[in-house]
């Protein structure tokens, strides 16, 4: 082999390693889906895997918008939801769950028809939709304080809704604050306990869903406005995601202790832990400005350890998102901005 022959090798191998073809960031934009006609701001979102559709709630418009994420095509709108924010489908059933705020309900809809075949009353700020698929029950947060109350406004207390997705039956309500209202939930799957925060405060809420009883409440000091919530069983692991100052707490999930923290994206919406691949995903947008909205990647180095590996713009407003680790795809919702239409993107999450 000559040396001109190993020096021309060389050369190759450097610039292969150098392409940019060849590099693999940990968040991939692979699809904007448009939205044309639809306006104002999202909440949560929900997927039919078997279906291939997305489902998420247009909180301003009143709205549940049906995207087909086989061709990518915004397909059907679904109007007359006093301002709906939380939605989950459960496939057995092929119906789709959406809570609606303004008139305190969770709307039943068939997923088949995508008609509205069944209303359960809660109360007035009904609001996050979990799901614990052993027990087949969802778990909706509903009453207490909201915006704009008066000190003197009169509400029902805060509750966690239990709903039979069998039956598609209100069994049961647990109260989690007489005055505060429920925030983001999350629920254990190896485990009894749901995890919930207060929508306005800076505190956890820990219950028993076999005992429908409160088992504790943490304080979250020298932070405000706990937004949202992921957790991590295997580790023990609960993730906080605090408004102000924008951060991340991490708690351990059986003591409540504090173990760490880092700073994250203004405004956050949204934390989506994924389990397989040890990353956490923080999506939101500044509350101020241009309201431009970023996504964050964090890569879990051990329980007590999380290195920020991603940062990326999305858009105004672009903080609602959804994660579905079965397809590696991460779906971040933007309204309506100016002459853009609204866009649903999706991210490769894949390692």
């Amino acid at each position: 082999m000559t040396i001109k022959y190993v020096a021309v090798l060389l050369i190759a191998v450097v610039c292969a390693a150098a392409s940019p073809a060849q590099e693999k960031t940990p968040l991939n934009l692979v699809q904007t889906i448009s939205l044309p006609n639809v306006s104002g701001r999202f909440d949560h979102s929900t997927v039919d895997s078997e279906g291939q559709r997305l489902f998420i709630t247009g909180r301003d418009a009143n709205t549940v918008e049906v995207i087909d994420l086989r061709t990518g095509q915004h397909v059907q709108t679904l109007p007359g939801f006093p301002q709906p924010q939380g939605a989950y489908y459960v496939p057995f059933t092929k119906k789709l769950f959406v809570s609606t705020h303004d008139d305190g309900a969770c709307e039943i809809i068939s997923g088949d028809s995508l008609k509205v075949i069944d209303t359960i009353k809660l109360s007035v700020g009904a609001n996050v939709i979990a799901y614990d698929p052993t027990a087949k029950y969802l778990y909706v947060g509903h009453g207490g304080k909201q915006v704009g109350d008066s000190p003197t406004q009169k509400r029902d207390p805060g509750q966690i809704a239990i709903i039979d997705a069998t039956k598609s039956k209100l069994i049961g309500n647990i109260e989690t604050d007489p005055e505060l209202r429920p925030g983001a939930i999350v629920v254990e799957q190896l485990g009894s306990r749901l995890f919930t925060t207060n929508a306005l405060g800076s505190q956890i809420v820990i219950i028993d869903r076999k005992k429908r009883t409160i088992l504790a409440k943490w304080p979250l000091p020298n932070a405000d406005r706990s937004g949202t919530v992921a957790l991590d069983e295997t580790r023990h692991r609960l993730f906080v995601g605090m408004r102000n100052p924008s951060q991340v707490i991490v708690l351990d999930s059986d003591s409540g202790k504090q173990v760490t923290s880092f700073p994250t994206v203004a405004g956050i919406d949204r934390l989506l832990y994924d389990a397989d691949n040890k990353r956490l995903y923080s999506t939101g947008s500044a509350k101020s400005g241009e309201h431009e909205g970023s996504i964050e990647a964090y890569k879990q180095l051990d329980a007590d350890h999380y290195e920020l590996i991603a940062r990326m713009p999305t858009g105004p407003d672009g903080g609602t998102s959804l994660l579905v680790p079965q397809t590696s795809r991460l779906y971040v919702a933007l309204p309506r901005f100016g002459q853009t239409n609204a866009e649903i993107r999706v991210y490769d999450t894949t390692p």
